[in-house]
């Protein structure tokens, strides 16, 4: 078993990398994604353990892609 695998969505780049950075160096499999069409594709791709989801993002708000994800999985989901 390797490391767990979280994906961040974080429409801010700055804010992503530095998120991405913290979860790296902690021995966590991290990747970004701005969006929610970003995140789809990245989840038909890999498995997930953990998004850690922006609620104000372009687009399908953090609480949409909630909801969605809920629908079809559970997949750990931190909002921030």
């Amino acid at each position: 078993m390797g490391e767990p695998n979280i994906i961040i969505v974080e429409d801010d780049p700055d804010d992503r990398n530095d998120l991405v950075d913290f979860f790296t160096l902690r021995q966590f499999n991290a990747q970004g994604a701005s969006d929610g069409a970003e995140l789809d594709a990245i989840l038909r791709e890999r498995d997930v353990d953990l998004i850690v989801l922006d609620l104000g993002l372009p687009g399908e708000d953090g609480v949409a892609i909630a909801r969605r994800l809920r629908r079809e999985s559970q997949v750990g989901i931190l909002i921030l």
